[in-house]
């Protein structure tokens, strides 16, 4: 359910304006709305923040790229010290390893010619006796020791070039040979004595940021309160004065507007509350079920909210989202292990609060994918049981086919059925209704084109799209407006194309099914050549199998997810276009509802 806002306007003295913030974030209930430019307060206080959000995500990523175990932590305040310092030996080590990179290049460059002394060959050359250093092909190397009055030294190959050293005691010209040019610091001892220098500096600074792994939490601490700081400054940019009046508008959940009024009366500020405009931009708090709250982390990691003024289908959704991955990974191997490590994190996790509705939503998810592998019999690409209907390689792809098309009528139904509720009005009512029985109709037409012609009889069809177009027309068109009565037949083919890209789940499914049989096929091929390609073939196998499951994610990723935004959501009348409610808050509040 979305729940109604009401849009307020405060009214205080100007010497009030510090204190009525501080209310305001303590009370947690009020989205400020943001209509002016960041202040100078503001940008400081954003970089403030944003470095010290960078520095603890650097310190993470550093600690996770040393394989080191991040402790548990306590958020504390007092950061500040601990954030610079960790900034500091972060930007140390950085520098450190850039040095060492380029060192080791160097290094690496200098390895062909071996590990020369290079004051020792400058001495040589001192003495009288010329050396200059070539690299070329192998035919360069051979027209050199055509050169008379000098030796070629063959050092090194490196695929078709050679290193070669030229001597001679006469002097040498080096247009005759692909001579090359050291550098004044080209000098592999001293570069080797240098790294380690560095190397010893770099392992020093990292066991001292390895110390500063355990004060995260007090960094975390200073970063809460940088955010504070941040959102008190963009609020004070908000404060309108009108002489000694100031102004602060924003939006309050309905149900939270008696304590806001209470807090109102409290400390004397005037309030001015009405109901948002038509298609004004109001944030959007949806309050879901205890049922339904479990799709949460997938809207969350899509990044979308239903508009303001739509319906809440967060049920549907999550009903017909868990059958289509089932679908798509379709796999009982598969769903146990995405099951296992999914119990083992509940365990581990079980008092992180951030963890547990991702963790129940994988539950579920891999719970329905264990199901449908059994029914179709399928554990790791291999079949075994399953229902006669979905494993009798005479009639599962035609069962598959029309389960998928009766999965398609039964979600844009329950669509067309909400979105007339919804709407509470009898001419939507007529109209969805209508559009639910051209969607049966297109149901028949979908079988008759793609499945089997003979096994019933169209009259039914016909029926139902001249009873489903005729409602529609009367309740559904307006014909007055052109653009409307422009609109309406591609509305029909519309319907009938998002029946028919339901039969996706049936060509994705099908087609990891095979993936994961090539593959067991493939490596049972390779073990059965030789004993000694037993292990081979395991790999080959478990190879497959990876990126079978790697192509299922993104699968579910491209069809599950639209199917459920863009087919689903066209006809219960959801765009995605809302606005999270973010409301002015201390950052240890929850919003309640979600």
């Amino acid at each position: 359910m979305i729940v109604a806002m009401k849009k307020v306007t405060l009214l205080i003295l100007d010497e009030d304006k510090e204190s009525v913030l501080t209310v305001l974030r303590d009370l947690g209930v009020m989205q400020i709305t943001q209509t002016t430019s960041a202040s100078v307060t503001s940008v400081a206080a954003r970089e403030q923040y944003e470095q010290a959000k960078k520095t603890i995500d650097a310190l993470e990523s550093f600690a996770a790229a040393e394989n080191w175990e991040i402790p548990e932590r306590e958020s504390k305040r007092d950061g500040t010290a601990v954030l610079d310092e960790a900034r500091k030996r972060l930007d140390d080590a950085a520098k450190l390893r850039l040095q060492m990179e380029e060192l080791s290049c160097k290094i690496e460059n200098l390895a062909v010619w071996g590990d020369f002394d290079r004051t020792q060959l400058e001495d040589i050359k001192s003495s009288g006796v010329n050396i200059l250093l070539c690299r070329g092909t192998a035919a360069d190397f051979k027209a050199a020791q055509a050169v008379e009055n000098v030796e070629c030294i063959e050092v090194s190959r490196i695929k078709k070039d050679v290193a070669f050293a030229v001597v001679s005691l006469d002097e040498i010209n080096e247009k005759e040979f692909p001579a090359i040019k050291l550098a004044a610091d080209d000098d592999p001892s001293a570069l080797k004595k240098q790294f380690a220098q560095l190397s010893e500096q770099y392992e020093t600074i990292k066991k001292k940021i390895k110390v500063l792994l355990g004060k995260v939490g007090a960094m975390e601490g200073e970063l809460i309160f940088r955010e504070e700081e941040l959102q008190f400054s963009r609020a004070y940019d908000e404060l309108s004065a009108h002489g000694r009046v100031i102004t602060l508008s924003g939006f309050v959940p309905e149900p939270d507007m008696e304590s806001f009024k209470t807090a109102a009366v409290s400390n004397g500020w005037g309030v001015i509350f009405n109901d948002p405009a038509p298609g004004e931009s109001v944030p959007v708090l949806v309050k879901m079920s205890k049922f339904s709250r479990v799709i949460r982390p997938l809207f969350d990691f899509l990044g979308i909210e239903p508009g303001y003024e739509e319906t809440d289908a967060s049920p549907v959704i999550l009903i017909f989202f868990t059958i289509f991955y089932a679908m798509i990974v379709g796999d009982a191997g598969y769903g146990l292990l995405f099951l296992l490590p999914t119990l083992l994190g509940m365990f581990l996790l079980r008092k992180k609060t951030a963890a547990k509705l991702p963790l129940r939503l994988m539950l579920i998810l891999s719970c329905a994918t264990v199901i449908w592998g059994v029914l179709c019999g399928s554990y790791f690409g291999v079949s075994w049981g399953g229902l006669a209907c979905l494993t009798d390689s005479a009639v599962k792809d035609r069962s598959m086919q029309v389960f998928c098309f009766m999965l398609a009528i039964a979600q844009l139904s329950v669509g067309r059925i909400w979105k007339a509720f919804a709407d509470k009005n009898i001419k939507s009512i007529i109209s969805n209704f209508g559009w639910v029985l051209v969607i049966c109709g297109n149901f028949f037409l979908t079988y008759q084109l793609l499945i089997d012609a003979n096994r019933f009889n169209p009259m039914i069809m016909y029926v139902l799209y001249g009873t489903g177009l005729l409602m529609v027309a009367l309740t559904g068109v307006n014909w007055k407006d052109p653009a409307d009565i422009f609109q309406f037949p591609f509305s029909i083919i519309g319907s009938f194309t998002d029946v028919l890209s339901y039969i996706r789940l049936f060509a994705v499914g099908m087609a990891g099914a095979c993936i994961a049989q090539s593959f067991n096929g493939m490596g049972m091929d390779v073990a059965k050549a030789s004993p000694w390609f037993i292990v081979f073939g395991v790999l080959v196998m478990i190879f497959g199998h990876l990126l079978n499951l790697t192509l299922a994610m993104l699968s579910v990723l491209v069809h599950a997810v639209r199917l459920n935004t863009l087919e689903f959501s066209n006809h219960v009348g959801l765009t995605w276009s809302g606005q999270k409610y973010t409301p002015f808050k201390n950052n240890n509040q929850k919003t309640e509802g979600k």
